[in-house]
């Protein structure tokens, strides 16, 4: 989106400057896009591909990121839903679809994976990162943040295994901090921090 940090090297261009921070040409993910109207989602007319959701205040799209989060090569999407409901009020969620996407419109309720908050108020999904492929194995890896005071990394071998991820306990790590300070309110890329390629 405009305004958006640009990742460097991962040949997207999330500010829609038409090249990636590395200097290369970028994929366009800035083409299209949804209008987003209080957690309801509706197509813009000129949007390649809108967002929708079937639930009401779940808050669909308040984060969004790519990735190849199955390792097949084509760019995947997560869709953070913070306000879904399913573990308790406001335990939120993420919707992720595997690509190729095609032009129309995608339900949050009919994703190949649905990764779901594990507490009441954690509001998971409020912050979504590609934390790039953390464990080596061909795919990248997703690190989902919350209000919660936590944040959860799954792993690409996760995702590809399963159609529902219960955070609470099924996430590949749980990182836990204080709700009060903000931990988990924003996640980012964290890079190979002990050098070992990973």
């Amino acid at each position: 989106r405009p305004g958006a940090l640009d990742v460097p090297g991962n040949l997207v261009d999330e500010n829609c400057d038409g090249v990636d921070a590395s200097g290369g040409a970028g994929d366009d993910i800035c083409d299209g896009g949804a209008g987003l109207l209080s957690g309801t989602l509706q197509a813009r007319t000129e949007a390649d591909i809108a967002i929708t959701s079937l639930t009401a205040g779940d808050f669909a799209g308040t984060a969004l990121v790519t990735g190849d989060f199955n390792g097949d090569g084509d760019a995947d999407l997560a869709v953070g839903l913070p306000g879904l409901d399913v573990n308790g009020g406001l335990s939120g969620g993420v919707s992720l679809f595997f690509g190729p996407l095609d032009p129309g419109q995608l339900s949050t309720d009919a994703a190949d994976v649905l990764l779901l908050g594990g507490a009441v108020r954690n509001r998971i999904g409020t912050t979504l990162a590609n934390a790039g492929d953390v464990d080596g194995d061909g795919a990248d890896d997703l690190l989902v943040g919350s209000l919660g005071g936590a944040a959860s990394l799954v792993t690409g071998a996760t995702l590809i295994a399963e159609t529902s991820v219960d955070l609470g306990f099924e996430a590949d790590a749980t990182f836990v901090g204080s709700a009060f300070e903000g931990f988990g309110s924003a996640v980012g890329l964290p890079g190979d921090l002990d050098g070992d390629g990973f």
